[in-house]
């Protein structure tokens, strides 16, 4: 229950006058990216899915990322997580399995922002419009504080020094708070810092356990030819 309101959603200003508290606020927020970027194919991905035929020799590594996706929302439930770096190229199951992890996470009640950091940067920047629903501090603010952040696709995107400013601000603050966070990106660990800048990777390094899935080809790729044949 929200200390502020207590559960009631509104919070009195100057004595007499009501508002929304920040808390329905950040929830609506979670909300809104869970129903826009978790597709209905998205929310049926599960832990019981996930297909290793797809990584042959690399089968390994794979069975030891799905373990340790396992054990984060197992510490997440125990309060005792810490986070998540799913490496790897493109197609190699990376967002399927961060989006099995937000799928248990959500089913537990579990409070997770899953967010395409591209789109999440967009969010921000929509603030800026006049008309908009939300502020920039709302954005950010449940960003930092939700209980798990999910970032989908931290890829090789041409990040500003606004955009990476913006980043570190959401990684510091869940570093400094113990918030448990899964990234997801198609450069290596050692690239990271010449994408999105040297603070906010110190910061990805310290706060996430690095995990690499491997495959030949893309599993797209592979699902597409094995439905042809």
């Amino acid at each position: 229950m929200c200390d502020i309101c207590q559960g009631r959603g509104i919070v009195l200003v100057d004595g007499n006058t009501a508002k929304r508290c920040n808390c329905m606020i950040k929830r609506q927020i979670i909300n809104r990216f869970k129903n826009s970027k978790l597709s209905k194919s998205m929310l049926q991905m599960t832990f019981e899915n996930f297909n290793f035929i797809y990584y042959g020799d690399k089968v390994f590594a794979a069975k030891k990322t799905l373990e340790a996706a396992k054990a984060f929302v197992k510490s997440v439930i125990e309060g005792q997580a810490d986070g998540l770096i799913l490496t790897g190229k493109t197609g190699r199951g990376k967002t399927y399995l961060a989006c099995c992890i937000a799928n248990e996470l959500l089913r537990k009640n579990v409070a997770t922002l899953f967010c395409v950091v591209p789109d999440l940067l967009d969010q921000i920047k929509d603030t800026y419009n006049k008309d908009s629903e939300y502020s920039e501090l709302d954005i950010i603010d449940t960003a930092k504080e939700v209980a798990v952040l999910i970032l989908d696709d931290l890829g090789a995107h041409q990040y500003t020094e606004w955009a990476r400013s913006k980043l570190f601000t959401i990684l510091n603050y869940r570093i400094n708070h113990n918030l448990p966070t899964v990234i997801t990106t198609n450069l290596s660990v050692e690239d990271v810092g010449e994408v999105i800048g040297d603070r906010a990777a110190s910061r990805i390094i310290q706060l996430c356990q690095p995990y690499k899935l491997e495959a030949d080809t893309d599993i797209r790729v592979q699902m597409r030819l094995n439905k042809a044949k």
